[in-house]
């Protein structure tokens, strides 16, 4: 009973100072979350960082691989299934400049609490600096709008993967990607 005493007084003590107690818990954490096996396509175990990385990469990209669509087929098939048209109106609104009332309303709308994407600044950060951020922003968004064509960046995303539970872990097929766009 001292023991367990013990060591919730230390957890309440310790918990949120840098510390030998905090770093060990974060170590523990991370290892926890490290993958340390992948077996390759040959079923043979793979612990290199770079031979994980290329079992990770051969598989996801042979799942998601998308066979060529034939523009033609794809004219066809929207041409068949009569979708609703946009009037000449609805298409100038949306090739027009987004206005800081727009921007404003979109800013205000995110979600909080969501992880960072690659950038690493959470919507609270755009919040708290929208002030200062609005029109620099406004003018990037604006740029993207005139130029039809988006910075390379904003189609990166990190891939996090998470393991599924009660699983061989040394499987690749045993994790699910998340992405943080």
């Amino acid at each position: 009973a001292f023991k367990i005493k013990n060591a919730k007084q230390n957890y309440f003590e310790d918990a949120n100072k840098p510390g030998r107690w905090l770093s060990y818990k974060l170590r523990k954490e991370r290892q926890s979350k490290r993958i340390n096996c992948l077996i390759d396509q040959q079923g043979q175990n793979c612990y290199e960082n770079g031979g994980k990385k290329k079992i990770v990469q051969e598989y996801y990209q042979k799942l998601y691989h998308q066979e060529k669509v034939q523009e033609e087929e794809i004219r066809e098939y929207l041409h068949k299934t009569r979708l609703p048209q946009l009037t000449e109106d609805m298409k100038t609104m949306l090739e027009d400049n987004i206005t800081m009332m727009e921007l404003t309303e979109a800013i205000k709308r995110q979600n909080k609490g969501k992880a960072p994407g690659p950038d690493g600044l959470p919507v609270e950060f755009y919040i708290k600096f929208e002030e200062t951020l609005s029109i620099p922003l406004l003018e990037v968004m604006n740029e993207v709008i005139a130029k039809k064509e988006i910075p390379k960046t904003w189609t990166e995303a990190y891939i996090t993967l998470i393991p599924k539970e009660d699983t061989d872990l040394q499987q690749i097929r045993n994790y699910r990607p998340i992405s943080l766009l």
